[in-house]
């Protein structure tokens, strides 16, 4: 992100509308341009003593449970996933990650302070609904106080060793992923999202199955990529299928439901093939 700061977001644009307004207003208003400068990866940092205290103090403050550092490894290993249920707004989120990763490695991978990361997040996550065409649903989540499908979202730190991933899944409510390390790859079925509207407000595994073996003709899929330091977007009603692969892992952040609904077996599409290594548990760990 640039360094200087251009003229206040309220000067700029009319936000009333969007819902967008509320979020900002804690926010010391700047324009943030899309475009990110390339940088070269740093080593997560070792915890020491003085980090050790600070994650216990965070703890009894909190009364939540804090990990270690994560580390990506090269070897096999669980999907590992940090739950925070807190609203899901960008300042929380950095707060989070510095909490898990240190505020160092914070602003070396997000921005150098929450308020900078609020606004970037914000106008990135906004461009990505807005290329599937889905702003309307990002407006709601907004003005509904960070809540979708009848639930209320939360920020998760991910870590998806090499060679891992998920099964082909639905997404029940919206979902912002930054990707702070490494290369996530998908499998995204092209076409309008599914409607889950009636199933809005149930628990994921209360919702009935998806199932897309019967569609007349079978629904086509892209593969794609998300690279280290994107922010992306799936909404209400998308299918994809994620994973990492072999030699290289991943760290997300991300604001979700809890879970997926996902399509396995005789519910498969026809043809459908999938991508990396399927069938990974998650290892959550939560509040």
């Amino acid at each position: 992100m640039p360094a200087e700061a251009p003229e206040p977001a309220a000067k700029a644009k009319e936000e009333d509308e969007t819902g967008e307004k509320t979020m900002l207003a804690a926010v010391v208003g700047r324009e943030v341009e899309t475009e990110t400068q390339p940088h070269t990866p740093v080593p997560l940092p070792d915890e020491n003593e003085e980090q050790n205290q600070l994650h216990h103090e965070y703890h009894l403050q909190k009364k939540c449970f804090i990990p270690r550092a994560m580390q990506l490894v090269k070897h096999d290993g669980p999907i590992v996933c940090v739950n925070r249920g807190e609203v899901p707004f960008p300042e929380q989120g950095f707060d989070f990650f510095a909490s898990i990763q240190g505020l160092e490695t914070a602003r070396h991978f997000l921005c150098q302070d929450k308020e900078a990361y609020s606004e970037y997040w914000l106008k990135e996550a906004r461009a990505r609904f807005q290329e599937r065409k889905a702003e309307r649903e990002w407006n709601a989540f907004l003005r509904n106080d960070g809540t979708c499908g009848g639930r209320r979202l939360y920020w998760a730190v991910m870590q998806l060793p090499p060679g891992r991933s998920f099964n082909l899944h639905v997404h029940p409510c919206l979902e912002v992923i930054h990707v702070i390390r490494g290369r996530l790859h998908e499998r995204r079925m092209i076409g309008p999202p599914l409607s889950l509207i009636e199933e809005e407000g149930k628990l994921v595994e209360e919702m009935k199955p998806v199932d897309l073996s019967r569609m007349v003709p079978p629904p086509q899929f892209r593969d794609g990529v998300f690279l280290e330091g994107s922010l992306n977007a799936n909404e209400m009603g998308s299918v994809h299928q994620s994973w990492t692969e072999g030699g290289e892992g991943c760290l997300l952040m991300c604001i979700w439901g809890g879970g997926h609904c996902n399509i396995e077996g005789r519910r498969l599409p026809e043809g459908f093939r999938m991508g990396g290594c399927c069938g990974q548990t998650m290892v959550e760990e939560h509040r």
